[in-house]
């Protein structure tokens, strides 16, 4: 092969090399900047978590209602109703249980329950009493 034909064929390769290079780059580059964009939207408009219409409190008010069916609260709480506020009425006494800021005593016994009863996570009980975690786990 002729000395110039060889410095044509080593220049369209180092071309197409370099195109390839440049393409990568850009997609590169474009990676980048999509998930820059992606993490600055997530951290400046945030989306509440905790929307449903039904707060904890509610959920154990209905629950321990007069009119409530017995085997709701047995099955939510692992108690009857009687039992619960038995519970709740010793430990308010004994150990202390009392309405905290933002928490009921009678929430505050039916997160425990509900966990402890229902090996439940600290997400699905964020969930059901519409909490933040940090309070489901207080």
């Amino acid at each position: 092969m002729p000395p110039r034909r060889q410095l044509e064929l080593n220049h369209q390769r180092r071309a197409k090399r370099h195109q390839k290079q440049r393409e990568i780059c850009l997609l590169y580059a474009a990676f980048v900047s999509t998930m820059t964009t992606h993490l600055a939207c997530s951290l400046l408009f945030k989306t509440p978590k905790h929307t449903g219409k039904r707060r904890g409190q509610d959920w154990v008010n209905e629950l321990t209602a007069i009119d409530a069916h017995p085997s709701r609260i047995k099955a939510a709480f692992g108690v009857s109703g009687l039992i619960f506020k038995r519970l709740l009425a010793i430990l308010g006494e004994f150990a202390g249980l009392c309405h905290s800021r933002w928490v009921s005593a009678e929430e505050q016994l039916a997160i425990f329950l509900f966990m402890t009863v229902n090996a439940s996570s600290n997400r699905q009980a964020q969930e059901q009493f519409q909490r933040s975690g940090e309070t489901i786990s207080k």
